[in-house]
Protein backbone atom coordinates (compact mmCIF):
# COMPACT_ATOMS: atom_id res chain seq x y z
CA UNK A 1 0.00 0.00 0.00
CA UNK A 2 1.18 3.67 -0.33
CA UNK A 3 2.00 5.65 2.26
CA UNK A 4 -0.44 7.93 1.12
CA UNK A 5 -3.37 5.77 0.99
CA UNK A 6 -5.68 6.56 3.88
CA UNK A 7 -8.67 4.79 5.02
CA UNK A 8 -10.23 7.23 7.46
CA UNK A 9 -12.02 5.62 10.29
CA UNK A 10 -13.05 9.08 11.78
CA UNK A 11 -13.88 12.41 9.99
CA UNK A 12 -14.74 15.39 10.85
CA UNK A 13 -16.38 18.43 8.59
CA UNK A 14 -18.69 21.11 8.50
CA UNK A 15 -21.22 21.65 6.34
CA UNK A 16 -23.98 24.65 6.31
CA UNK A 17 -27.29 24.35 8.62
CA UNK A 18 -29.50 25.63 10.64
CA UNK A 19 -29.53 26.46 14.08
CA UNK A 20 -31.49 25.30 17.24
CA UNK A 21 -31.03 25.66 20.99
CA UNK A 22 -27.71 24.95 22.56
CA UNK A 23 -27.61 21.54 19.71
CA UNK A 24 -30.29 20.75 17.15
CA UNK A 25 -33.26 18.32 18.47
CA UNK A 26 -32.44 14.78 17.36
CA UNK A 27 -33.83 11.49 16.68
CA UNK A 28 -33.22 8.43 17.56
CA UNK A 29 -29.79 6.97 18.49
CA UNK A 30 -27.80 5.00 15.63
CA UNK A 31 -26.82 1.44 15.75
CA UNK A 32 -23.99 1.42 18.09
CA UNK A 33 -20.16 0.63 16.65
CA UNK A 34 -18.25 -2.44 17.23
CA UNK A 35 -14.76 -0.86 16.93
CA UNK A 36 -13.94 0.42 20.24
CA UNK A 37 -11.14 2.67 18.56
CA UNK A 38 -8.09 0.67 21.00
CA UNK A 39 -4.75 0.03 18.86
CA UNK A 40 -1.93 0.26 20.63
CA UNK A 41 0.75 1.46 17.62
CA UNK A 42 0.66 4.13 15.11
CA UNK A 43 1.02 2.25 12.23
CA UNK A 44 3.94 -0.15 10.59
CA UNK A 45 7.30 0.90 9.58
CA UNK A 46 8.99 -0.70 6.31
CA UNK A 47 11.91 -2.71 6.77
CA UNK A 48 14.27 0.53 5.57
CA UNK A 49 12.85 1.92 8.68
CA UNK A 50 10.57 4.63 7.09
CA UNK A 51 6.84 5.04 8.62
CA UNK A 52 4.68 4.14 5.94
CA UNK A 53 1.45 5.57 7.91
CA UNK A 54 -0.28 1.90 7.83
CA UNK A 55 -2.07 -0.09 10.07
CA UNK A 56 -2.16 -3.73 10.30
CA UNK A 57 -5.94 -3.09 11.11
CA UNK A 58 -6.96 -1.11 8.14
CA UNK A 59 -8.52 -3.00 5.18
CA UNK A 60 -7.02 -3.70 2.42
CA UNK A 61 -9.10 -2.19 -0.24
CA UNK A 62 -11.04 1.61 -0.22
CA UNK A 63 -14.18 1.49 1.30
CA UNK A 64 -17.43 1.63 -0.84
CA UNK A 65 -18.34 4.87 -2.83
CA UNK A 66 -22.32 4.09 -1.51
CA UNK A 67 -24.16 6.98 0.11
CA UNK A 68 -23.67 6.81 3.78
CA UNK A 69 -26.29 6.63 6.01
CA UNK A 70 -27.02 9.94 8.69
CA UNK A 71 -27.98 9.99 11.87
CA UNK A 72 -29.08 13.40 14.03
CA UNK A 73 -26.97 12.91 17.43
CA UNK A 74 -30.02 13.59 20.05
CA UNK A 75 -29.28 16.83 21.99
CA UNK A 76 -30.19 15.28 24.98
CA UNK A 77 -28.63 12.67 26.95
CA UNK A 78 -25.74 13.85 26.31
CA UNK A 79 -22.46 13.87 28.85
CA UNK A 80 -21.63 16.82 30.53
CA UNK A 81 -18.10 18.44 31.98
CA UNK A 82 -18.18 20.06 35.25
CA UNK A 83 -15.41 21.96 36.57
CA UNK A 84 -13.03 20.34 39.09
CA UNK A 85 -10.21 22.64 40.14
CA UNK A 86 -8.72 25.64 39.29
CA UNK A 87 -4.61 26.09 39.84
CA UNK A 88 -3.88 29.37 40.28
CA UNK A 89 -0.19 30.97 39.89
CA UNK A 90 1.19 34.83 40.69
CA UNK A 91 2.81 36.18 37.71
CA UNK A 92 6.50 37.57 38.47
CA UNK A 93 10.02 35.53 37.88
CA UNK A 94 10.70 33.54 41.11
CA UNK A 95 10.56 29.55 41.16
CA UNK A 96 6.64 29.78 42.47
CA UNK A 97 5.52 31.91 39.69
CA UNK A 98 5.28 32.51 35.58
CA UNK A 99 6.52 35.65 34.13
CA UNK A 100 4.45 37.62 31.72
CA UNK A 101 5.69 40.51 29.65
CA UNK A 102 3.90 43.29 27.82
CA UNK A 103 6.08 42.90 24.80
CA UNK A 104 7.06 46.04 22.86
CA UNK A 105 4.97 48.17 21.33
CA UNK A 106 4.18 46.70 18.15
CA UNK A 107 3.49 43.14 19.96
CA UNK A 108 1.68 40.85 21.82
CA UNK A 109 1.99 40.33 25.32
CA UNK A 110 4.42 37.07 26.13
CA UNK A 111 3.82 34.78 28.63
CA UNK A 112 3.81 30.83 28.81
CA UNK A 113 4.01 29.41 25.80
CA UNK A 114 2.72 25.89 26.50
CA UNK A 115 1.59 23.39 29.23
CA UNK A 116 1.26 19.54 29.64
CA UNK A 117 0.15 17.78 32.61
CA UNK A 118 1.53 14.36 33.74
CA UNK A 119 -0.58 11.24 35.04
CA UNK A 120 -0.43 12.20 38.62
CA UNK A 121 -2.32 15.10 37.68
CA UNK A 122 1.19 17.86 37.97
CA UNK A 123 1.13 20.55 35.65
CA UNK A 124 4.40 21.47 33.85
CA UNK A 125 4.74 25.10 32.32
CA UNK A 126 6.97 26.37 29.69
CA UNK A 127 7.93 30.17 30.66
CA UNK A 128 9.04 31.12 27.55
CA UNK A 129 10.18 34.54 29.15
CA UNK A 130 12.36 32.81 31.32
CA UNK A 131 13.58 30.10 29.05
CA UNK A 132 12.37 27.48 31.80
CA UNK A 133 9.81 24.69 32.10
CA UNK A 134 8.13 24.55 35.78
CA UNK A 135 5.99 21.80 37.40
CA UNK A 136 3.30 22.07 40.16
CA UNK A 137 1.18 20.01 42.10
CA UNK A 138 -2.41 20.34 41.34
CA UNK A 139 -2.50 22.61 44.58
CA UNK A 140 0.40 24.82 43.16
CA UNK A 141 3.19 23.49 45.13
CA UNK A 142 6.41 24.22 43.34
CA UNK A 143 7.67 20.75 42.61
CA UNK A 144 11.32 21.58 39.64
CA UNK A 145 12.37 23.62 37.14
CA UNK A 146 14.02 22.60 33.83
CA UNK A 147 16.51 25.24 32.60
CA UNK A 148 16.19 25.42 28.51
CA UNK A 149 19.32 27.25 26.49
CA UNK A 150 18.79 30.87 26.98
CA UNK A 151 21.37 32.03 24.12
CA UNK A 152 19.08 31.02 21.79
CA UNK A 153 15.32 31.96 20.28
CA UNK A 154 12.76 30.92 22.64
CA UNK A 155 10.80 27.16 22.92
CA UNK A 156 7.55 26.86 21.73
CA UNK A 157 6.29 24.02 22.21
CA UNK A 158 6.55 20.59 24.29
CA UNK A 159 5.14 17.56 25.03
CA UNK A 160 5.82 15.19 27.93
CA UNK A 161 5.77 10.81 27.67
CA UNK A 162 4.24 7.88 29.10
CA UNK A 163 7.78 7.02 29.69
CA UNK A 164 8.41 10.23 31.70
CA UNK A 165 11.03 11.65 28.20
CA UNK A 166 10.15 15.35 27.40
CA UNK A 167 10.34 16.79 24.20
CA UNK A 168 10.83 20.63 23.56
CA UNK A 169 10.90 22.83 20.40
CA UNK A 170 12.51 25.16 19.02
CA UNK A 171 10.97 27.73 16.51
CA UNK A 172 13.94 29.57 15.25
CA UNK A 173 15.70 26.51 14.58
CA UNK A 174 12.92 23.99 14.10
CA UNK A 175 14.87 21.73 16.92
CA UNK A 176 13.42 19.60 19.10
CA UNK A 177 15.34 18.37 21.92
CA UNK A 178 14.62 14.71 23.64
CA UNK A 179 15.09 15.20 27.45
CA UNK A 180 15.29 11.76 29.52
CA UNK A 181 12.96 10.95 32.19
CA UNK A 182 14.78 13.01 35.59
CA UNK A 183 16.69 15.79 33.87
CA UNK A 184 16.86 19.46 34.86
CA UNK A 185 18.50 21.30 31.94
CA UNK A 186 19.81 20.75 28.44
CA UNK A 187 23.18 19.95 28.00
CA UNK A 188 25.48 19.07 25.00
CA UNK A 189 24.47 15.59 25.47
CA UNK A 190 20.74 16.19 24.66
CA UNK A 191 19.96 14.18 22.27
CA UNK A 192 17.83 16.75 18.91
CA UNK A 193 16.04 15.90 16.03
CA UNK A 194 15.39 18.08 13.20
CA UNK A 195 11.51 19.22 11.91
CA UNK A 196 13.05 21.35 9.09
CA UNK A 197 10.71 18.94 7.15
CA UNK A 198 7.71 19.81 8.81
CA UNK A 199 6.34 23.25 7.50
CA UNK A 200 4.68 25.42 9.25
CA UNK A 201 5.08 23.50 12.43
CA UNK A 202 1.58 23.15 14.79
CA UNK A 203 2.47 21.08 17.80
CA UNK A 204 4.56 17.88 19.36
CA UNK A 205 3.12 15.04 20.54
CA UNK A 206 3.71 11.49 21.84
CA UNK A 207 1.44 8.21 22.02
CA UNK A 208 0.55 5.91 24.74
CA UNK A 209 4.01 4.35 23.37
CA UNK A 210 5.96 7.11 24.21
CA UNK A 211 6.57 7.53 20.11
CA UNK A 212 6.91 11.22 19.00
CA UNK A 213 5.02 12.94 16.70
CA UNK A 214 4.70 16.15 14.84
CA UNK A 215 2.16 18.06 13.37
CA UNK A 216 1.50 20.88 10.69
CA UNK A 217 -0.65 23.56 10.56
CA UNK A 218 -2.87 21.40 7.71
CA UNK A 219 -2.92 18.47 10.59
CA UNK A 220 -0.46 16.34 8.64
CA UNK A 221 1.13 13.90 10.83
CA UNK A 222 4.91 12.94 11.21
CA UNK A 223 6.33 10.61 13.27
CA UNK A 224 9.47 11.37 14.26
CA UNK A 225 12.48 8.73 15.62
CA UNK A 226 16.30 8.78 15.68
CA UNK A 227 16.82 8.10 11.71
CA UNK A 228 14.80 11.30 10.65
CA UNK A 229 11.02 12.37 10.08
CA UNK A 230 9.24 9.83 8.42
CA UNK A 231 6.76 10.94 5.39
CA UNK A 232 3.53 12.16 6.51
CA UNK A 233 0.21 10.71 6.58
CA UNK A 234 -2.59 12.36 4.99
CA UNK A 235 -4.83 12.86 7.32
CA UNK A 236 -4.89 13.59 10.94
CA UNK A 237 -3.43 10.83 13.55
CA UNK A 238 -4.51 10.57 16.71
CA UNK A 239 -1.78 10.57 19.00
CA UNK A 240 -3.38 7.92 21.36
CA UNK A 241 -4.79 5.74 19.21
CA UNK A 242 -5.27 3.92 15.30
CA UNK A 243 -7.89 6.76 14.57
CA UNK A 244 -7.87 8.94 11.38
CA UNK A 245 -9.66 11.66 10.80
CA UNK A 246 -9.47 15.65 9.34
CA UNK A 247 -11.61 18.75 10.42
CA UNK A 248 -13.01 20.94 7.12
CA UNK A 249 -14.59 24.17 7.21
CA UNK A 250 -16.40 24.43 4.13
CA UNK A 251 -18.05 27.78 4.20
CA UNK A 252 -21.44 28.69 2.04
CA UNK A 253 -21.16 30.84 -1.13
CA UNK A 254 -17.32 32.13 1.01
CA UNK A 255 -19.20 33.65 3.77
CA UNK A 256 -17.42 32.03 6.78
CA UNK A 257 -19.97 32.69 9.40
CA UNK A 258 -22.75 30.27 7.53
CA UNK A 259 -21.67 26.80 8.54
CA UNK A 260 -23.25 25.34 11.93
CA UNK A 261 -23.59 21.45 11.70
CA UNK A 262 -20.68 19.54 12.60
CA UNK A 263 -20.77 15.89 11.09
CA UNK A 264 -18.08 13.04 12.11
CA UNK A 265 -18.17 10.25 9.32
CA UNK A 266 -17.12 6.88 10.53
CA UNK A 267 -16.20 3.20 8.58
CA UNK A 268 -17.71 0.24 10.13
CA UNK A 269 -16.02 -2.41 7.39
CA UNK A 270 -16.48 -0.76 3.76
CA UNK A 271 -20.26 1.10 5.21
CA UNK A 272 -20.02 4.07 6.22
CA UNK A 273 -21.95 6.15 8.62
CA UNK A 274 -22.52 9.77 9.28
CA UNK A 275 -23.71 11.41 12.50
CA UNK A 276 -24.57 14.76 12.80
CA UNK A 277 -25.00 17.62 15.56
CA UNK A 278 -26.49 21.31 14.69
CA UNK A 279 -24.85 24.51 16.94
CA UNK A 280 -27.35 27.27 17.44
CA UNK A 281 -24.64 29.66 16.19
CA UNK A 282 -22.49 30.26 13.30
CA UNK A 283 -19.00 27.98 13.39
CA UNK A 284 -15.92 29.87 12.95
CA UNK A 285 -13.06 27.21 13.17
CA UNK A 286 -12.74 23.51 14.38
CA UNK A 287 -9.79 21.82 14.94
CA UNK A 288 -8.45 18.49 16.66
CA UNK A 289 -6.34 18.93 19.85
CA UNK A 290 -5.86 15.37 21.59
CA UNK A 291 -7.54 11.61 22.30
CA UNK A 292 -8.32 10.39 25.25
CA UNK A 293 -7.03 6.51 26.20
CA UNK A 294 -10.12 5.36 24.45
CA UNK A 295 -9.53 7.03 21.45
CA UNK A 296 -12.41 9.68 21.52
CA UNK A 297 -10.90 12.39 19.88
CA UNK A 298 -11.50 16.17 21.19
CA UNK A 299 -11.96 18.92 19.10
CA UNK A 300 -11.57 23.11 19.90
CA UNK A 301 -14.34 24.54 17.90
CA UNK A 302 -15.03 28.60 17.58
CA UNK A 303 -18.08 30.25 17.20
CA UNK A 304 -19.55 33.91 15.94
CA UNK A 305 -21.56 35.06 18.65
CA UNK A 306 -21.88 38.01 17.39
CA UNK A 307 -25.15 40.00 16.53
CA UNK A 308 -23.95 41.68 13.02
CA UNK A 309 -21.35 40.56 10.44
CA UNK A 310 -19.60 43.86 11.23
CA UNK A 311 -18.63 42.67 15.11
CA UNK A 312 -17.44 39.58 15.65
CA UNK A 313 -17.29 37.91 19.28
CA UNK A 314 -15.38 34.59 18.82
CA UNK A 315 -16.21 31.96 21.74
CA UNK A 316 -14.55 28.67 22.09
CA UNK A 317 -15.63 25.73 23.19
CA UNK A 318 -14.25 22.48 23.40
CA UNK A 319 -16.14 18.84 22.95
CA UNK A 320 -15.83 15.22 22.17
CA UNK A 321 -17.02 13.38 19.16
CA UNK A 322 -16.59 10.02 17.88
CA UNK A 323 -18.94 7.41 15.96
CA UNK A 324 -21.22 6.51 18.74
CA UNK A 325 -23.76 9.29 20.08
CA UNK A 326 -22.68 8.28 24.21
CA UNK A 327 -19.47 9.57 22.98
CA UNK A 328 -20.32 12.84 22.09
CA UNK A 329 -20.23 15.55 25.18
CA UNK A 330 -21.79 19.32 25.03
CA UNK A 331 -19.55 21.11 24.68
CA UNK A 332 -17.04 22.96 27.48
CA UNK A 333 -16.82 26.86 27.15
CA UNK A 334 -13.62 28.45 27.55
CA UNK A 335 -13.00 31.83 28.76
CA UNK A 336 -12.10 34.12 25.97
CA UNK A 337 -11.00 37.10 28.14
CA UNK A 338 -7.78 36.71 28.47
CA UNK A 339 -4.69 39.12 28.10
CA UNK A 340 -2.54 36.40 26.41
CA UNK A 341 -2.88 33.35 23.90
CA UNK A 342 -0.36 30.45 24.12
CA UNK A 343 1.01 28.60 21.54
CA UNK A 344 -0.96 25.84 23.42
CA UNK A 345 -3.12 26.47 25.95
CA UNK A 346 -5.87 23.37 25.58
CA UNK A 347 -4.54 19.41 27.01
CA UNK A 348 -6.44 16.28 27.21
CA UNK A 349 -5.95 13.96 29.65
CA UNK A 350 -5.85 10.21 29.37
CA UNK A 351 -8.77 9.73 31.26
CA UNK A 352 -10.56 12.26 29.12
CA UNK A 353 -10.38 15.73 31.75
CA UNK A 354 -10.11 18.76 29.75
CA UNK A 355 -7.31 21.30 30.69
CA UNK A 356 -7.26 24.93 29.93
CA UNK A 357 -4.44 27.94 30.86
CA UNK A 358 -5.66 30.97 30.87
CA UNK A 359 -2.86 34.09 30.94
CA UNK A 360 -3.88 37.14 32.69
CA UNK A 361 -2.04 39.89 33.72
CA UNK A 362 -1.75 39.51 37.40
CA UNK A 363 -1.84 35.67 37.05
CA UNK A 364 -2.15 32.44 35.47
CA UNK A 365 -4.65 29.88 35.50
CA UNK A 366 -4.88 26.05 34.51
CA UNK A 367 -8.33 24.81 35.05
CA UNK A 368 -9.94 20.97 34.41
CA UNK A 369 -13.06 19.84 33.64
CA UNK A 370 -14.29 16.28 34.22
CA UNK A 371 -16.84 14.19 32.88
CA UNK A 372 -19.54 14.21 35.12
Amino acid sequence: MSPKTVFPILMLFLVSGLGGCLWDKGSPEPTKSTDDGKNSDQGTEATDGTDTGKSTDEPDTEPASLEPETVTVPNTGLSEYAPISDLKLAVGGSDGQIAVSPGAEDELPQGPASFDVDSSGNVYILDSVSSTIKSFQAGGTPIGKINLVKDRAPFLDFSLAPSGEMAVYQAATDLVFVLPKGANQISQATPVRSLSSVQDFSGVFYNNDSQLFARDSGQMTYKVSSSGVAAPYLALLSMRNQMFFRTNLAPTSGVLYASKQLQASGYQGNAEKKYEITMDRPILSVTYIDSDSQGRPYLRVETDDSATVEQVKVKRYVMRVGSKPEDWTKPIEIPSDVYALPFRDIRIGADGSVYAMLVYQDRIEVKKWAAK
